[in-house]
């Protein structure tokens, strides 16, 4: 699927207001005034889940809720989602795959991302900048996270950033975490 708005945004946020899919591939740019993207993959056809290849948001914010995987359609080390605030969610299987050619490359300022069904794990290389942590939820399968930047706590509070089996983060420019009670990434993990 490839759609485009030149001004306003692709969707609307939450379930009621996603515009619900049913395709193998996605490319959705959003960059006009007003820009966001939101997409409910239902896949009702197949069980590939949805493999991006570009979703821009510009400076609004973009949700991908799928009922099976999330890929990068290409499998490189271009940008597949562009967004201010990045919302991923799988029932089932995971949000990319372990390693640089598996995870989905995001230019983003936060992120929330879910996959803690079946076969779950997350898997995110933030390559334009740092990025605020809300939520990894990786359940019991594992989680990465490389950032070009610093890997901070969105709310720079107690609660729990990532659960996850094992959780490799790197930050190639700038600490992970903050000193501190709240600047610390908050975990639930089996090792790190």
């Amino acid at each position: 699927l490839i759609i485009t708005a030149t001004a306003g945004a692709i969707g609307a946020t939450g379930t009621g207001g996603q515009l619900e899919t049913d395709v193998t591939s996605l490319t959705g740019p959003a960059s006009g005034a007003g820009g966001g993207a939101f997409f409910n993959e239902i896949d009702t056809t197949t069980t590939d889940g949805v493999a991006v290849k570009t979703v821009n948001g510009g400076a609004g914010n973009v949700e991908i809720a799928s009922a099976r995987r999330i890929t990068d359609f290409a499998g490189d080390a271009l940008v597949n989602i562009t967004a201010a605030d990045l919302i991923l969610s799988s029932v089932i299987e995971a949000i990319g795959a372990s390693g640089t050619s598996g995870q989905l490359e995001t230019a983003v300022t936060s992120l929330t991302a879910t996959a803690n069904g079946a076969g779950g794990g997350v898997f995110i290389n933030e390559i334009t900048g740092g990025v605020a942590v809300k939520t990894i939820d990786a359940g019991t399968g594992n989680a990465e996270l490389v950032s070009a930047g610093a890997v901070t706590d969105f709310a720079n509070d107690a609660l729990i950033n990532v659960t996850a089996a094992d959780f490799i983060v790197t930050a190639t420019a700038g600490a992970i975490g903050a000193t501190g009670t709240n600047g610390q990434l908050e975990t639930a993990l089996t090792s790190l």
